[in-house]
């Protein structure tokens, strides 16, 4: 049990006091104009064109994407045909669908470019759609075919952000903040695409693929690379497993997200598409080296600032 001093304990009270009294602003208000149109992705009993899960039925002139003489492991197929009537984004192509491929083992950001372990493949949509529950799991991951659709959201950024903290939100609107965050989604998984990302520890993925995927480079030209990419989809991999999970708890959390630069994007390039991974239970004993403590949970893994300073 923690003891604190009644001096201290008065003056904490004292200060939360002072922050309830604060006269709270309309902080959706303040918010709207920091929101960026974005797309959930959830689940759909009815017969669909996207799914998670399952195989990813290529095209005959389309080999399944390897690494080091690996299968990646398939993530998903989405429409865009789909996407496009629900909740257009105006950098992706209209037509056709994206596959989503990782390598789980190997899957993170680091490391050299021509040993990618990720892909996105940009074919041809379906004919039809598909009925939910087709019989195929998908190899590696083991994800059972599961039918998806598309909601139009208003995504916000992370309080890690400057436009964020710009607005110098205090005691209980920073309350109302996550709560209008959380509407997002509610319950759901947090699979999306476009808009701000959900990070899992530190929001600073733009600067960190800018940096890997264009080399070292001065931090002046980083950040400014890092306002070309756009996040792409971001699958929320721990809860695709729902109950058959073993070892989580409700609380560990793994995100893989795919960023891909605005400009190749709306000339359907996919060939740069960059990954970045993100997971709670991986920070879990490790030591921190700017500390030397160990990392008890993932809210105690130091996090790079936004954006890169020099």
């Amino acid at each position: 049990m923690i003891r604190i001093p009644f001096r201290e304990f008065e003056t904490i009270q004292k200060e939360l006091q002072r922050l309830d009294s604060l006269p709270k602003r309309d902080v959706a208000a303040l918010m709207a104009p920091l929101a960026v149109p974005g797309a959930k992705v959830v689940l759909s009993s009815a017969p669909s064109l996207s799914y998670l899960g399952g195989v990813p039925r290529l095209p005959e002139s389309c080999p399944w994407p390897t690494v080091d003489g690996c299968e990646l492991d398939f993530i998903g197929r989405l429409s865009l045909s789909m996407l496009n009537r629900v909740a257009p984004i105006d950098w992706l192509p209209k037509t056709g669908a994206l596959l989503f491929f990782y390598y789980v083992p190997g899957g993170y950001e680091l490391g050299p470019p021509e040993n990618r372990a990720w892909a996105v493949l940009h074919v041809p949509d379906l004919a039809e759609p598909l009925e939910d529950g087709q019989p195929e799991v998908s190899p590696g991951l083991r994800l059972p075919h599961r039918n998806v659709e598309f909601r139009r959201i208003n995504s916000y950024p992370s309080p890690e952000r400057p436009t964020v903290k710009a607005l110098e939100l205090e005691g209980r609107e920073w309350e109302s903040y996550f709560e209008i965050c959380d509407e997002m989604f509610g319950s759901d998984p947090k699979h999306q695409i476009g808009g701000f990302p959900s990070p899992v520890l530190s929001d600073d993925m733009e600067p960190r693929v800018q940096l890997y995927s264009h080399g070292h480079s001065s931090c002046a030209e980083v950040r400014e690379g890092a306002k070309n990419w756009r996040l792409l989809f971001q699958f929320d991999l721990y809860s695709s497993f729902g109950d058959e999970s073993e070892g989580l708890s409700k609380d560990d959390k793994a995100f893989a997200y795919f960023w891909i630069e605005e400009a190749a994007a709306r000339v359907a390039n996919f060939e740069n598409v960059w990954f970045s991974f993100q997971e709670t239970v991986a920070a879990v004993g490790l030591v921190s080296a700017q500390t030397g403590q160990t990392l008890k949970t993932y809210e105690d893994v130091p996090s790079m600032s936004w954006p890169l300073q020099r």
